[in-house]
């Protein structure tokens, strides 16, 4: 992560210009989607549960933002590596 940070700044770094509300719009959508997006992988990989891509995101999305809602039925019975990944989730 670091690495890329520093390849995409290394370029720009003597273009000195102030954020604007759009630049940092991209920058918040961006910094979501990719987050979201990374946090459903360990849900796409695993056996137990069976997920969808799309239900993965959900997971995913609606852990980071703690609303509680889930789209994965029989929680009691996913093993406990799959439900500490979601409590770590809802918890950053």
């Amino acid at each position: 992560l670091l690495f890329c940070g520093a390849v995409c700044w290394y370029p720009n770094r003597r273009y000195k210009h102030e954020l604007k509300a759009r630049d940092g719009f991209l920058i918040v959508v961006l910094f979501w989607t990719v987050l979201g997006s990374a946090g459903s992988i360990p849900f796409l990989i695993a056996d137990n549960p069976n997920v969808s891509v799309t239900d993965a995101f959900f997971e995913s999305f609606s852990a980071l933002t703690t609303t509680g809602a889930t789209v994965i039925v029989g929680l009691d019975e996913l093993p406990k590596a799959i439900l500490f990944y979601r409590q770590l989730l809802q918890w950053f």
